[in-house]
């Protein structure tokens, strides 16, 4: 087995902005400093800023066995699994479904191939998974990535809370099915913020989704500031990628539509909002229940189960094509 070198991890990674190198750990880093600073004062924010959603490390080998080495940081689910996908097509998880302390493990792939597979390991969504040590028993080529990019701002929705596995939750569905480079900068109980506009990553994209709502409901926000901060939010991605089509999504399906908030609103009028604005060029609103139309697919309030999270993912790319 050759063992990879913790500094060319970020060569196989996609889906972050930075990553850091402590005491023999690598870390990745989804969110840009600014905004992980923004959330840090609030733990639980905090704690879902640094989960590895739709973090994954990709490859070309020819390896039939891969050693690899986890420690869990922070979680915000008891749901630690990672997915492997071979060529395409989901093969097998890794780690556990506790995330807790560290997990060395071994990963088969199957008899060595004659050609290189693409080999993608998908890190936790709900909670952290940072890599002590890599090893295949055939050498790892990094992935050329010419892919377009998706840059998805959210809550728990664009998160993937309760799925049971990282390739499982809506945004990762959609996104692999249509091959883009995703970035995922999702926040369980994050609301819309104007503030968040300034913290913006840098870099090119060429997909932008902005789908809060929920949580500006559920905190008893007023909908005119929740509007103001979503507009805010799509003008300054217009500024910043000029040509990238922009959606924004509103609240999706909970399971009582007729709840008010201490305010004595319903969520749909924060939909209602939303549906006011005036929108600048290529920018388009989906309506979130289309998204989650099926209460059997909601296992909660508001989270999809995995079937759920499917369905979003195939309507979310039908909204995306129609428009």
């Amino acid at each position: 087995m050759t063992k990879i070198p913790l500094s060319q991890l970020n060569t196989l990674a996609s889906g972050i902005c930075e990553w850091s190198i402590e005491s023999d750990v690598w870390t990745p880093y989804r969110l840009p400093l600014p905004m992980r600073r923004h959330y840090q004062s609030d733990e639980m924010l905090d704690k879902r800023a640094h989960c590895t959603a739709g973090v994954a490390l990709r490859f070309h080998t020819t390896a039939s066995r891969l050693k690899i080495a986890i420690r869990y940081g922070v979680s915000c689910r008891d749901i630690g699994w990672g997915s492997v996908v071979v060529d395409g097509k989901p093969f097998s998880s890794f780690g556990t479904q506790s995330p807790v302390g560290d997990w060395p493990g071994e990963i088969a792939l199957g008899d060595g191939a004659d050609q290189p597979r693409l080999i993608e390991l998908w890190l936790a969504h709900c909670a952290q998974m940072k890599i002590m040590g890599l090893s295949a028993d055939a050498p790892l080529f990094p992935v050329k990535n010419n892919r377009k990019r998706w840059l998805a701002l959210g809550d728990s929705i664009t998160q993937g809370a309760e799925a049971q596995y990282p390739i499982n939750t809506g945004i990762c569905r959609a996104a692999r099915k249509v091959d883009l480079d995703l970035l995922n900068l999702g926040i369980g109980s994050a609301h819309a913020e104007k503030e968040l506009a300034d913290l913006l990553p840098d870099g090119q994209f060429d997909l932008i989704t902005i789908a809060y709502g929920l949580n500006d409901y559920a905190k008893n926000l007023l909908p005119a500031d929740y509007a103001a901060a979503m507009a805010t939010l799509a003008a300054e991605s217009r500024r910043l990628w000029p040509h990238a089509p922009i959606f924004m999504i509103s609240a999706t399906s909970i399971r009582n539509e007729s709840d008010l908030n201490q305010l004595g609103l319903k969520v749909q009028h924060y939909r209602d909002a939303l549906n006011s604005l005036k929108l600048p060029t290529a920018t388009r609103i989906i309506d979130g229940p289309t998204l989650t139309p099926d209460m059997g697919g909601i296992m909660d309030n508001c989270h999809p189960t995995d079937e759920g999270f499917a369905v979003y993912a195939h309507t979310l790319l039908e909204s995306i094509r129609v428009s």
